[in-house]
């Protein structure tokens, strides 16, 4: 169970819709919330101005001052909720300041949005929170930010009745459920497991790579064949969860198979879903391949536009 919600900000209104998950999350009787925002480290004796190492403390003081300003004003919403958050200002690089954070102390989430600006610098994904995706062990609320910064709060309203699960049958991708059902049980949401069979195209994508003469084509089974043998397994798999997670109390369990690539299909499903976020590990194995953060976990966090739940997958799967 999560007990902390780590939320980075930069002091721009695309990094604070975030602020309506983590305020969800850390409702009365739900985890901790600490606010954090990072000050850069300014650059060393002899790249400016010698007048510039004179008042470079008093330069700090002000920046550390007006970070610490605006995270006891940020944290004004949460108090007219009933949740008194934890408020930092850490000086050095943003993504390793966050990361070192989130693991001082266990059971902590960290929440941020793909991307946002200050005066100084830009958090984009690709930068800062691509970093803290490939290096947090922790798992991660990834908000993909929308350009909505004249709005008067700078945070969309909070939508979200159902979770889309991607899972490949592998013990790694179900590493993801227990946050799942966690979460699914602090918003009452309702979860929608999913599964990526290979369509005709990526099927004979896979398989092209035999040689289709001689005796190698007696091995390899048609995609009729294949598809006749695969889809009864995948419903039976999802059904096995389905039971597992109901009997975790969620009331609410849905079964979808897909056809296709994974990130694809994952990303199809949740344009066509609405109010959903989307949970999975950054990686899990297949029979024919593996998802890997930068290819499947990665394109849905820039692709699918949803908020998306990840969760590092630490086990071994066989």
């Amino acid at each position: 169970m999560v007990k902390k919600v780590l939320v980075p900000l930069d002091g721009s209104r695309l990094a604070e819709q975030v602020l309506p998950y983590a305020k969800i999350l850390g409702a009365p009787d739900g985890a901790s919330v600490e606010l954090i925002r990072v000050i850069p480290t300014l650059p060393p004796i002899g790249l400016t101005d010698p007048a510039y190492e004179t008042y470079k403390h008093r330069i700090l003081s002000v920046m550390t001052d007006e970070a610490q300003d605006y995270l006891d004003h940020t944290a004004i919403g949460f108090r007219e909720m009933g949740i008194e958050p934890e408020l930092k200002v850490l000086k050095g690089e943003p993504a390793d300041q966050i990361i070192r954070e989130s693991d001082d102390g266990g059971d902590t989430m960290i929440a941020m949005s793909t991307h946002g600006r200050s005066g100084i610098s830009r958090w984009v994904f690709g930068s800062v929170t691509d970093k803290v995706i490939q290096t947090a062990t922790t798992p991660l609320l990834i908000v993909h930010s929308l350009d909505q910064a004249d709005r008067a709060d700078g945070s969309p309203a909070l939508s979200i009745e159902r979770m889309l699960v991607p899972l490949d049958g592998s013990e790694l991708a179900e590493e993801v459920l227990p946050h799942v059902v966690d979460m699914a049980k602090t918003l009452g949401l309702g979860i929608v497991l999913m599964r990526v069979v290979e369509s005709r195209e990526t099927y004979y994508q896979q398989t092209s790579g035999f040689p289709m003469d001689g005796d190698w084509a007696a091995y390899i089974p048609s995609f009729e064949q294949f598809i006749q043998k695969t889809m009864p397994e995948a419903q039976d798999y999802l059904n096995g969860v389905k039971k597992s997670l109901e009997a975790d109390g969620i009331e609410e369990v849905e079964v979808r198979i897909a056809e296709g690539q994974p990130a694809e299909a994952i990303i199809d499903a949740a344009h066509e879903m609405s109010d959903i976020l989307v949970a999975m590990t950054t990686h899990g194995r297949s029979g024919l391949g593996r998802w890997i953060l930068g290819s499947v976990a990665g394109r849905v966090v820039q692709q699918a536009g949803d908020p998306v739940l990840l969760v590092r997958a630490t086990g071994n799967d066989t």
